[in-house]
């Protein structure tokens, strides 16, 4: 083999060595109400005990989280967030623990427990 061809041979073994699967997981029924977006919400919440801050860090409007919430909870049929209404000592919002197959891919990893 001449060297053009274990430099061709070469770059084609690290191509097939970058493939791997990729999928995106959503879930439906009247609507896609759960997938990518939604499931880094949640993680968010839960790290950060706050939907104002979770969307923050997403960069997402504090009205399209509340949004993408209120849709998983009309298909779902039940909350996926606590609620503390706000006032003198301000409000909140956390992860009820229960959501969407009780387990989300985590970016890297296999999966994450709410």
């Amino acid at each position: 083999m001449n060297r053009e061809e274990q430099s061709v041979d070469r770059e084609a073994q690290e191509l097939d060595a970058a493939l791997h699967p990729a999928l995106k997981l959503r879930l439906a029924r009247k609507r896609i109400f759960f997938g990518p977006g939604p499931a880094e919400l949640l993680m968010q919440i839960k790290r950060t005990d706050s939907v104002r801050m979770a969307c923050e860090q997403m960069g997402i409007s504090y009205s399209k989280g509340w949004k993408m919430i209120n849709t998983m909870e009309e298909e779902l049929g039940y909350k996926v967030t606590k609620r503390q209404q706000g006032g003198r000592n301000g409000g909140g919002g956390g992860a009820s623990g229960k959501v969407p197959g009780a387990r989300t891919p985590e970016p890297g990893g296999c999966g994450q427990h709410f």
